[in-house]
């Protein structure tokens, strides 16, 4: 049950990062965005975040 909570709680934070990021790029305030969000079988979310303005 923690193990689930906690993977929630890392899912939120990558999904409102990314919205963050895609918010910014349409009011175009960053004019080069890379985003790799990688998922591996126990779950853990390894997030590569990289944002040039």
């Amino acid at each position: 049950m923690h193990l689930i909570l906690t993977q929630t709680i890392l899912y939120i934070i990558v999904i409102t990062i990314y919205v963050f990021v895609e918010v910014l790029v349409k009011n175009k305030l960053i004019i080069n965005q890379n985003i790799v969000i990688k998922l591996n079988s126990s779950g853990k979310i390894r997030l590569n975040f990289n944002i040039t303005i």
